[in-house]
């Protein structure tokens, strides 16, 4: 019975990653970018890009573009929730001679980001 479970949630599970069901998922980052999500985690910044979502796996969202907080001011550390697409960021490669002068080359790391989200603070 119990591998008759485990097989039912498996399905469930593979289906709604086919149809792009991550509204509410809060895994692996890779496995959401281009997807609207909702995530939940804690409001912090100045970030070197932007302020950003702390996850509670440590993992860091930055908020990029005008974030929508229906004009309600959101203090660092406030636990809040975030609606958006998320999106990454990994630097292109640069080499000549112009490369140690150039931004990218100086190592920006990857990063993720939802531009616009809406943000609003926890219920």
């Amino acid at each position: 019975m119990c591998s008759r479970a485990n097989l039912l949630i498996g399905a469930i599970a593979a289906l709604a990653t086919l149809l792009g069901c991550h509204a509410s998922h809060q895994g692996p980052l890779p496995e959401m970018v281009g997807h609207r999500v909702h995530l939940t985690g804690q409001f912090n910044g100045p970030g070197k890009i932007a302020d950003f979502l702390l996850l509670p796996n440590d993992a860091h969202v930055y908020l990029t573009g005008k974030p929508d907080t229906a004009n309600v001011r959101i203090e660092y550390g406030t636990p809040v929730t975030v609606d958006g697409i998320l999106h990454h960021f990994v630097a292109p490669s640069r080499t000549g001679p112009d490369a140690e002068s150039d931004a990218y080359a100086a190592g920006i790391p990857e990063y993720y980001f939802i531009e616009d989200a809406v943000v609003g603070p926890l219920h």
